[in-house]
């Protein structure tokens, strides 16, 4: 009996250690298993990590091989952050390391490096670990190349705000310049004038020459357009054959901000009668403008559509027409040009006369005289001074 006891014994204590050793044996090859799940993943994951302390030297390098900002990732390690990049970029991770471990939060920078493509745009995260290694904290530092994703983004934000074919601004950018053109107008007293031109009769052009000439045709009226403003000033493509102009600082009153107004729209007609040389023989087109003068107590609404308001006047009175929407502007704008024609056929026929007022001393005796100029026009009879001298 002992004999048998002590052999049963033996035999459980022999059979614990093998179910320990196999249970031991499965925890490790689980371990290892799951290593090498974690050694995967991270290898394919393609941003560059390292280990980095408080003082910019690289402890580790995570097993994310090789990446194509640097050299081979393994060399960093024994370097420091001011020997593998330029000091201001070194400096600026260093800032976010160290922000990292003292705020214990995840410090996000963007960085410039040169690398195996060229000049890349870098992500960098630093995240501190919560250890020591020789007595300094350290963080985990990932670099992601995010080049080509800012590409995209200033790609759709482009796209979001110009207009492809002219790569002017659209709408929705042009009334965020009316916006700040409203301010300014308020806040500086000074006039600003909206302009909408309309092409004439583009669509039969389009049709008749095809849509690649009538695109080529759009962008050469935009550069002719963008010629004749100022560089402060906004020219943008609303869709289709129509642009506007936002024009600011046209002084403060309404009759001389409506003058500057007149001649912009006037250098722009000018220059759309030159002919576009699309096909042959050359083509010449005309535009109707509408122009709506904004002294800062307008909303941008109102404005869009007051010039509207003048632009569907101006199509309704014929091609190459410029109308205001203010009535009383427009007629004293009309009476003026027709003032200017008939004051340069006066010159021209020399129908201008002169008149001479006396002067004379404290005696009554005449010394001299000051001269008068007048003009005697065929219908409206003597012409006041104050209406034709400032022209």
């Amino acid at each position: 009996l002992p004999y048998v006891f002590t052999f049963s014994l033996g035999t459980m204590i022999l059979g614990l250690m093998m179910q320990d050793i196999v249970n031991r044996t499965n925890t490790e090859l689980a371990l290892h298993a799951s290593e090498s799940r974690l050694r995967a993943i991270v290898q394919a994951i393609p941003d560059l990590m390292v280990i980095i302390d408080e003082d910019g030297h690289y402890v580790d390098v995570l097993p994310s091989t090789n990446h194509q900002l640097y050299e081979p990732a393994l060399m960093l390690l024994g370097s420091t952050l001011h020997s593998e990049l330029p000091t201001e970029t070194a400096e600026q991770i260093l800032a976010a390391v160290r922000d990292s471990i003292r705020l214990q939060q995840t410090q996000t920078i963007e960085y410039e490096r040169d690398g195996v493509i060229g000049r890349r745009l870098v992500e960098g995260r630093a995240q501190p670990l919560g250890y020591t290694v020789n007595n300094k904290q350290v963080v985990v530092f990932l670099a992601r190349d995010i080049t080509d994703r800012k590409i995209k983004e200033d790609e759709i934000a482009y796209l979001a705000f110009y207009d492809p074919l002219t790569s002017l601004p659209n709408r929705r950018l042009l009334q965020d310049r009316l916006h700040l053109a409203l301010a300014n107008s308020k806040r500086s007293g000074q006039r600003g004038a909206l302009l909408f031109i309309d092409l004439d009769n583009f669509k039969t052009l389009n049709d008749t020459l095809g849509h690649d000439k009538g695109d080529l045709l759009l962008q050469q009226v935009a550069t002719r357009i963008r010629e004749c403003v100022r560089e402060c000033d906004t020219v943008a493509r609303l869709g289709g054959d129509e642009f506007a102009v936002v024009i600011e600082g046209l002084g403060d009153d309404d009759e001389s901000a409506a003058t500057k107004a007149q001649a912009m729209a006037a250098s722009i007609s000018e220059a759309l009668h030159e002919p576009f040389e699309l096909a042959t023989p050359a083509i010449t087109i005309g535009a109707c403008i509408g122009v709506s003068l904004f002294r800062g107590g307008e909303s941008v609404e109102q404005l869009l559509g007051n010039c509207d308001i003048a632009l569907h006047k101006a199509k309704a009175s014929g091609r190459d027409t410029l109308r205001f929407f203010d009535p009383e502007m427009q007629a004293a704008l009309d009476q003026r040009s027709s003032l200017e024609q008939d004051l340069r056929i006066a010159v021209k026929n020399k129908t201008l006369s002169l008149h001479y007022q006396a002067q004379t001393d404290n005696s009554g005796a005449v010394i001299g005289a000051e001269v008068l100029l007048r003009w005697n026009h065929p219908v409206r009879g003597l012409v006041s001074p104050l209406e034709f001298i400032p022209i």
